[in-house]
């Protein structure tokens, strides 16, 4: 299963966050084509942290960029707070 639709299924309210999606339900999200390549970039981006673990300096600098893009799409630290 696709990381992002995951994150979908098991906190909906975070789907209005992703313009791509807004509105949407779960299921139309299931077969939106565009939902694996957002899921293969996320794991990319978890990736290139994991592999760069030991590399601080180039992982300090790959964490500031995704900030960074996410500041711009207005997207804040009050996001990544899920509720059970």
């Amino acid at each position: 299963m696709h990381i992002i639709f995951r994150l979908f299924t098991v906190h909906p309210a975070s789907i209005e966050r992703f313009p791509l999606f807004r509105g949407k339900t779960v299921e139309e999200i299931a077969e939106h084509p565009k939902l694996p390549a957002l899921a293969m970039a996320t794991m990319y981006t978890l990736a290139s942290f994991v592999d760069n673990i030991h590399e601080t300096d180039l992982l300090v600098e790959l964490v500031k960029k995704l900030v960074v893009s996410h500041i711009k799409r207005g997207v804040s630290s009050e996001d990544f707070k899920v509720s059970d």
